[in-house]
């Protein structure tokens, strides 16, 4: 036999799973489907007296019976095993030819190259299997975002309008970029003056949309920039012990609440 080949151990998954469930009950031969295999290969059975149908018939009946039961794995490496003694059998009633040599170290090849990608197969099978998966490894937020769908108008143009447009913005010169005035924004050290302020003004909890929008008004800032930083000095002092914050649910609103010393 090919070298290939009895390197290939077609029953080690069997073997390592201690799972000979699959017995057989056939005229020359009883006991587990892997024992006839070796038994075959060192002609201590005889394959002729074996008939392989009844062996077809048998494993679909125990595909059936087992089914949510045995690894999916398992069942193929039955397979495999049923298909090299259906293969040792047909060396044995059918006739070689005078090149038989050649063919039968072809097959052979053959056999071992589709044994090696069944490993190949249940080796990146069971990484797959391993790696984390929902619900049992990590989790979902378990908010429900409900998908908001916009139907809008779509503008009817032609391609002589989008070319002029494309090429009106091509065209243009000396363009200048200028960032919006600065006194838009509201900046981080002016947010916390005002939170250390109605700190001093309030005793009770005050939300943070609250605080953001009487800045914004007093202010003229965007209200954006109000709102992040306004957050960002709440955190300040959140980690300088100063005060507690306090959310009810989940994308609720951000309550402060200054801490007694």
């Amino acid at each position: 036999m090919n070298k290939n080949l009895q390197e290939i151990n077609t029953t080690s998954y069997i073997e390592e799973q201690g799972q000979t469930g699959f017995h057989l009950n056939l005229d020359g031969y009883e006991g587990p489907l892997d024992l006839l295999l070796s038994l075959a290969k060192n002609q201590k059975v005889d394959l002729k007296k074996i008939q392989l149908t009844l062996l077809a018939d048998q494993y679909l009946d125990y595909i059936k019976a087992v089914k949510d039961k045995v690894q999916l794995d398992l069942l193929a490496d039955y397979l495999v095993v049923a298909s090299w003694l259906t293969f040792l059998k047909s060396k044995l009633i059918i006739p070689e030819e005078e090149t038989s040599d050649d063919n039968y170290e072809k097959i052979n090849e053959l056999l071992a190259l589709r044994l090696q990608r069944l490993e190949s197969i249940r080796k990146y099978e069971n990484l797959l299997f391993r790696r984390k998966k929902l619900g049992e490894n990590f989790f979902a937020s378990g908010t429900s975002r409900e998908v908001k769908v916009i139907n809008d108008n779509v503008i009817a143009v032609d391609f002589i309008d989008l070319l002029r447009s494309y090429l009106f913005i091509g065209h243009k010169k000396n363009i200048e970029f200028s960032l919006d005035n600065k006194k838009n924004y509201l900046f981080l050290e002016n947010a916390i003056t005002f939170i250390e302020k109605k700190l001093a003004d309030n005793k009770d909890w005050m939300l943070i949309h609250d605080i953001v929008r009487e800045i914004h008004r007093k202010s003229g800032n965007q209200l954006k920039s109000c709102l992040a930083s306004i957050f960002c000095g709440s955190l300040e002092f959140v980690k300088n012990g100063k005060i507690e914050l306090r959310q009810s649910n989940i994308f609720g609103d951000l309550s402060l609440l200054r801490r007694n010393k």
